[in-house]
C-alpha cells in the first residue's frame, strides 16, 4: 500500500495487489482524513500503523492512528519541513525549515507528543530520511559550508550505560559520486542510493549501485526538478515499461 499526502489537502491509502497475471495493479483508494496541508510529506511507521504528516492549519505535525482513527498533534512550531520515524517508530525526526538569514537548519527529535529536543543544527539541510536497516541513522541532503550540496549518513545521538548521551556523528558525509547531490534515498535493504543531480542535460535521477560509493548511473530524463520520492520496496523482476522510472529491478 501506499499513503499520500494529496495535492487537495486529503491523505489518502491506496492498496495495490496482484492479479492473476503476476502484475500488481491499484485495487483501492480510501479518503482517511481531510484538512493535511496540501502536498504535505508524509510517513508510515515501521509497524504500519502510525502516519505522520503536516496540518493544514498552523503547519502542525500530526500523526495519524490507523487503528483508532484519531489524530494527535506532535508539534505546533518550529515549521516540518521534513520528518520520518526513526529508531524503529520509536521517535520522530523533524527537519525545520532553514533560516534564510542564517542559512542554518535544525534537527529535532520527539519520542512523544511535544517533546523536542534538538540534535543537530547545520548548515541548509534539505530533506531527511532513516536507514531502513539501521533506525538510528538517518539520510541527510545538505548543503556545506562552501555551499555544494551533499547526501551523506549521520548517526544520531546515543543514550549511554550511565545515563549520558553521546553527540551525534557523521558517518560518511557524501555518498553520491557528482559533485551535487540533492534528496537522497535508500533502497529498501541499504544497498542503493537515488538521488537528484545535474547532469549534462539538465537534472537528472541517479543511482548508486555500490555504497559507501561507486559509479553513478542516470535512470531518468533531463527535467527542471528531477528528485527522487521513495523507495518503497524490494523487487527482482525485470522491468515491464520503457520508462526509466517505472523499473521492477536495478538498472
Amino acid at each position: 500500500m501506499i499513503i499520500i499526502g494529496s495535492r487537495t489537502g486529503e491523505l489518502r491509502l491506496v492498496r495495490y495487489a496482484k492479479n492473476s497475471s503476476g502484475v500488481f495493479g491499484r485495487t483501492s483508494v480510501t479518503t482517511l482524513l481531510t484538512g493535511i496541508y496540501p502536498g504535505s510529506a508524509v510517513d508510515l511507521s515501521p509497524d504500519g500503523t502510525r502516519i505522520a504528516y503536516r496540518a493544514a492549519t498552523g503547519g502542525a505535525l500530526m500523526v495519524y492512528d490507523l487503528n483508532d482513527r484519531s489524530s494527535t498533534e506532535w508539534l505546533r512550531g518550529p515549521w516540518a519541513w521534513d520528518f520520518v520515524w526513526a529508531r524503529g517508530g520509536a521517535s520522530l525526526v523533524l527537519l525545520e525549515q532553514y533560516n534564510s538569514n542564517d542559512q542554518r537548519s535544525r534537527l529535532y527529535e520527539l519520542r512523544a507528543p511535544g517533546q523536542a529536543i534538538e540534535i543537530l543544527n547545520h548548515r541548509r539541510l534539505d530533506a531527511v530520511e532513516v536507514s531502513r536497516l539501521k533506525s538510528d541513522e538517518l539520510l541527510l541532503s545538505y548543503n556545506s559550508d562552501d555551499g555544494s550540496a551533499h547526501v551523506g549518513t549521520w548517526r544520531m545521538p546515543t543514550t549511554l550505560a550511565d545515563g549520558s548521551t553521546s553527540a551525534g556523528e557523521w558517518i560518511v558525509p557524501s555518498l553520491a559520486g557528482r559533485s551535487a547531490a540533492f534528496k537522497g534515498v535508500f533502497s529498501c535493504d541499504d544497498k542503493y542510493l537515488l538521488y537528484g543531480g545535474a547532469g549534462p542535460s539538465g537534472q537528472q535521477i541517479w543511482l548508486t549501485k555500490t555504497l559507501p560509493s561507486g559509479a553513478d548511473v542516470a535512470i531518468s530524463k533531463a527535467a527542471a526538478n528531477a528528485i527522487p520520492q521513495s523507495w518503497s520496496r524490494c523487487v527482482t523482476a525485470p522491468a515491464s515499461s520503457g520508462s526509466a522510472l517505472e523499473f521492477r529491478g536495478v538498472p
